[in-house]
Formats: structure tokens, C-alpha cells, sequence
């Protein structure tokens, strides 16, 4: 999100880093965004979407954010279990517009304690298979051998025998990869990725990955 590490504001640096790699979207976990943060991205150029959570009388808005230079459209937010947390969880669906149709999308943070983790990853897959979603990008705070026990692998390739692309938190020594980009396009296993890991004073990493829009097909409206 665009919480620096030390309490302050990222935001400039995340606009650095999409700036640095020409990224057409970005999903953001754990955000905390202001009205004014929101008008000023918008006058920056950016179209936002963004899901709120919780509220923290101190901080603000929390939540999960999409922004982009291009049109981006809201399908739906969906609750994720369980129905009562302290710090409740959703799912996001937004779709792209490219040059040769809609790219559809599913976001979402998913629980670090492990029994809602695996109810809310089966939600998202219920959901993701549902719609259609070709790309989900999320923090799903587990790691990688673990995503075919959460059923990811029934609306995402999962690309068995080499390894999935994500980032990881920027603290600590252990850097296990928590936070990943899932799709179901017509890519190779064996296909290099273009892709980047930049510091942009989050807790976390943030992972660029570049697709071609070839290799995924348009969805319907």
C-alpha cells in the first residue's frame, strides 16, 4: 500500500516504480488511503478503485486498491470469511480494457491465520472460475508448495516444475514468497517473464510482471 515503513506516505515512491516500469495496473494490498490521496492520483492521471475494509480512527481508510493510466471498470467487491473478524477481508473483480478487449482481474488479501486462509482462497476460486478472472494478483500469506492445497490450481495454472512468479515482505532475513501473480492465459511454463522486484518503502516488495495481451483471451462483458 502507501503506508511507508516508518508511518509516513509511499505514494510517491510507488508512482516512481510505475513510472520506472510503464505499469498498466497495479493491485494493492493493506492500503491506507485519504480522500485527498485519491483526487490527487486522479489528477495525476490515475483511475482508482478501492475497497475498504476497516476504518482506524487514527489512520483512516483501510483497504484493497487498483490503480491505472487506463480504463479500468469495477465488477464487484465480495466479503470473504469469515462473516465476523476484526479485520475483515474482500475480494476485488475489475476488468482492464486493452486494445483487443476486456482483461479481468480478481485481487484480494488473504488471512495469515491458516483455517480462514483456506475458506477465503475457496471463495476466490468459486468466484475466479465463476467470472472468468484471467489474472489474480494477491498477498495470499502462504507460500508457493502450498497453493495447490488451497485449490488455486482450479482456476489458475500453477505451472508445476518451475517457479511461479511473486514477491515477498521486505523485512526479515527469511524471504518466503507470499505474495504472487496467478493466470490462466496460453503462457509456457518454460516461457521467461519480464519481470522486476523494486523497494518502494512498503512492508512488502512490489513485483512487476509484464504480459503480453496476446497470449490471454478477451472476456465478455
Amino acid at each position: 500500500g502507501w503506508r511507508h515503513k516508518d508511518g509516513g506516505s509511499n505514494l510517491d515512491e510507488l508512482l516512481e516504480v510505475l513510472e520506472k516500469r510503464q505499469t498498466d495496473v497495479a493491485c494493492l494490498q493493506e492500503v491506507f488511503i485519504s480522500e485527498g490521496q485519491i483526487q490527487d492520483l486522479y489528477e495525476k492521471g490515475f483511475n482508482v478503485i478501492f475497497a475498504q475494509t476497516k476504518h482506524y480512527p487514527m489512520w483512516g481508510q483501510f483497504g484493497i486498491a487498483v490503480i491505472s493510466p487506463h480504463k479500468i471498470e469495477l465488477k464487484e467487491v465480495y466479503s470473504l470469511p469469515p462473516k465476523r473478524s476484526e479485520r475483515p477481508r474482500v475480494a476485488l473483480s475489475f476488468d482492464l480494457m486493452t486494445n483487443r478487449g476486456r482483461l479481468r482481474f480478481m485481487t484480494a488479501h488473504l488471512s495469515p491465520e491458516r483455517s480462514n486462509r483456506q475458506r477465503q482462497a475457496r471463495r476466490v476460486v468459486d468466484i475466479s472460475s465463476g467470472i472468468g478472472a484471467q489474472l489474480f494478483c494477491a498477498d495470499v500469506n502462504d507460500e508457493e508448495n502450498r497453493l495447490g492445497a488451497l485449490g488455486f490450481g482450479r482456476a489458475f495454472s500453477l505451472h508445476d516444475g518451475s517457479d511461479l512468479a511473486g514477491t515477498f515482505p521486505s523485512y526479515g532475513r527469511d524471504k518466503k514468497t507470499i505474495d504472487f501473480v496467478l493466470d490462466n492465459c496460453d503462457i509456457q511454463p518454460e516461457a521467461k517473464y519480464e519481470e522486476w522486484v523494486d523497494d518502494f518503502g512498503s512492508d512488502h516488495m512490489a513485483y512487476t510482471r509484464r504480459i503480453m495481451t496476446e497470449v490471454c483471451l478477451p472476456v465478455n462483458p
